[in-house]
């Protein structure tokens, strides 16, 4: 039997869904001058079908059988184990202080995080850091910029990095962490060069060969060297 408070959490996240999804169609205009002509007819089609999957589910009153279901527009879904809750979602995912950095309880993020840090020879706490830093844990963050997912990928940085789908959380954190290192190698391991690239681009910090006059960037880089050394 469903309990009340599960149909409750699961209504709210419904809710909080419907007005990610409201607040990245109102983004439309500004993404689709940053992508590439595949890629919005692509996002198009996802986003349609997220609206039409929450529309029907809020219609039925019926979350339950919705989440039970295993769909969800934006992510590949591969097998049972991996299929994520569909019309979910947390906003913010619950986080715990297990090290120097907040991580999330969500395994399947914990989980690849640990998987790209050992392909890339990248620090765990350094891309959870990343990650708590651009998006809060929220697997479908959107910036007005147009940046996407838990690592806040640009529509073409995502295309760079062979990202077919932002809001996936595997593809999204390896696209991101991929993206991370190479600004370190760009910058010789100067993390803080490296932060700065991520967040403004690398063109703005060759440009002064350091980390740009941009109040966001410069508290971007400080806030994430500060987490990493608590």
């Amino acid at each position: 039997m469903i309990s009340f408070d599960s149909l409750s959490q699961q209504s709210q996240g419904l809710e909080n869904f419907t007005k990610r999804m409201g607040e990245i169609t109102n983004m439309g205009t500004t993404l689709k001058t940053k992508m590439k002509p595949e890629f919005v007819s692509m996002f198009e089609s996802r986003l349609q079908e997220a609206m039409s999957a929450t529309s029907v589910s809020k219609k039925n009153e019926n979350v339950a059988s919705v989440k039970d279901s295993g769909y969800h527009p934006f992510v590949y879904i591969t097998s049972g184990s991996e299929a994520l809750d569909p019309v979910m979602l947390q906003y913010e995912q619950p986080v715990t202080k297990t090290s120097k950095v907040e991580k999330t309880k969500d395994e399947r993020i914990s989980g690849k995080v640990a998987q790209v840090s050992k392909r890339y020879g990248l620090p765990e706490e350094l891309v959870h850091a990343v990650i708590k830093t651009e998006s809060n844990y929220d697997q479908y963050a959107v910036s007005r910029a147009g940046a996407m997912g838990l690592m806040q990928l640009m529509p073409q940085t995502a295309l760079d990095m062979g990202v077919k789908m932002p809001f996936d959380i595997e593809q999204n954190i390896e696209g991101g962490a991929k993206y991370l290192k190479q600004m370190l190698e760009r910058y010789d391991g100067n993390l803080e060069k490296a932060l700065a690239a991520y967040n403004a681009g690398p063109h703005k910090v060759d440009a002064v060969n350091g980390i740009p006059a941009i109040d966001e960037t410069q508290k971007y880089v400080a806030k994430i060297t500060k987490m990493l050394n608590k």
